[in-house]
């Protein structure tokens, strides 16, 4: 059998909408070849016509396009057709971090490790050697994946940036995540996503936000000015790390480096996730560099599906996205996942379990985080002061939001290559 060279719509099966937004839907389908399961993101072409939703739109697609780690969620193509936009990338069945905390309650220490230690790996690769500042991390914006693994979404308000010039001034982000520093209307670096690193923590072990107001205003005062409370069950080493992640000083503020030093994670048992292991091991990486990183074993799993690998080699360095470099990525990610999974089980894996002692306890759920203020005066900032702005991201609602609409347009709208110039076109 000889699969076709066109990547469209007939080759994926069995869709369903796992998620709407505003601006997006969300399918789940399947590849109809390999049986992998996908995530579609499908963005309205309408609604790209509004400055700043196109903005962080390309500004996604194009980020996406290059990150290549294990624990950052993997893209795998574009389609196109008249009115949608369509991202294909990698699915994550077990939903967001929130979803999660909201369902079990607040996480032991040793499970929370198991989380965090890769969060740490994906936010030291993003850093420090694709030099992407994050800017909305939260905790709808972490999905579980096989085996307690993570995967890191949504870069619509993400950023490129060099050693040289790291400050940014941007004010965006979402409120209870947010640094001091950007109320305060203070240039800021990579140290705004350790500042929502750290929130994230205290929410995962604790079960609630540090800092929480319905009230915008009291909001920014008790993130500005305020410490949070730390439980007693918490043990010393981490309130040290959260405080150090917490410290309303970004000088002063623990980097992904420090943090993945801290005695903390270092006396974890998954403390190499920390580490640079899954920088260093080209193995983990799904997109090769050279010929010789190209994964044999796959490449005859796609010779036995019938895909024509003529110009495979290079169309797969070169970053072009056909049929079989799209069924390359996703069998290569399903493999890494894997690979993973058995890291987990080597290193005494632990189920992720609650902290409380009263799993039958019901616990207040905490609410997405997908209302941002127009416009906001920081504390300490006259009236007369630029106010601050942040702008809604409403293509988040606590889950990966990525979907397809099923193909049955006639033929002239049905789902073409991408013709964004942030994607390189198919080739037929």
């Amino acid at each position: 059998m000889n699969v076709s060279s066109k990547e469209d719509f007939s080759n994926y099966l069995n869709l369903q909408m796992v998620g709407k937004g505003t601006f997006s839907n969300v399918y789940l389908a399947t590849h109809k070849i390999t049986n992998i399961p996908v995530a579609i993101k499908a963005v309205k072409k309408s609604t790209l016509e509004n400055s700043q939703v196109n903005r962080n739109f390309q500004r996604e697609l194009r980020i996406m396009h290059f990150v290549d780690f294990p624990f950052v969620t993997h893209y795998f193509n574009t389609l196109e057709d008249e009115n949608y936009f369509y991202i294909i990338m990698e699915y994550s069945k077990y939903g967001s971090l929130l979803d999660f905390l909201n369902k079990r309650g607040p996480f032991s220490e040793e499970a929370a490790q198991v989380i965090f230690c890769q969060f740490l790996a994906a936010l030291n690769y993003l850093h420090n050697e694709s030099h992407v500042l994050h800017r909305d991390l939260k905790m709808e914006n972490i999905l579980i994946s096989s085996g307690s693994s993570i995967r890191l979404i949504d870069f619509g308000l993400s950023s490129t940036f060099t050693e040289e010039d790291n400050l940014m001034e941007t004010r965006c982000g979402s409120f209870p995540y947010a640094a001091p520093e950007i109320f305060q209307k203070k240039p800021y670096t990579a140290t705004v996503d350790m500042w929502s690193a750290g929130i994230i923590l205290y929410t995962m072990v604790v079960g609630h936000l540090p800092f929480q107001d319905q009230n915008h205003k009291k909001l920014i005062q008790l993130i500005c000015n305020e410490e949070p409370e730390y439980p007693e069950q918490l043990s010393s080493e981490l309130i040290d790390l959260l405080r150090g992640l917490l410290n309303k000083d970004r000088h002063q503020r623990l980097t992904v480096k420090e943090a993945s030093n801290h005695p903390w994670i270092r006396r974890s048992n998954y403390a190499f996730f920390a580490s640079d292991f899954f920088i260093t091991q080209r193995q983990y990486r799904v997109i090769p560099k050279m010929t010789s990183e190209i994964d044999k074993d796959i490449v005859t799993k796609m010779r036995n599906y019938g895909y024509n690998l003529n110009n495979f080699e290079k169309d797969i360095i070169e970053m072009k996205e056909t049929a079989a470099t799209t069924v390359y990525r996703m069998l290569k990610q399903e493999k890494i996942t894997e690979m993973i999974r058995q890291q987990m089980t080597t290193n005494k894996d632990k189920e992720i379990t609650r902290a409380d002692s009263q799993p039958s306890q019901k616990l207040p759920p905490l609410m997405g985080n997908d209302k941002c203020a127009d416009s906001i005066i920081a504390p300490n900032m006259s009236r007369d002061s630029t106010a601050i702005v942040f702008k809604r991201n409403s293509m988040n609602k606590g889950q990966l939001e990525v979907i397809l609409r099923k193909s049955r347009q006639p033929q002239s709208n049905r789902a073409r290559p991408s013709s964004l110039n942030i994607v390189k076109k198919l080739n037929f």
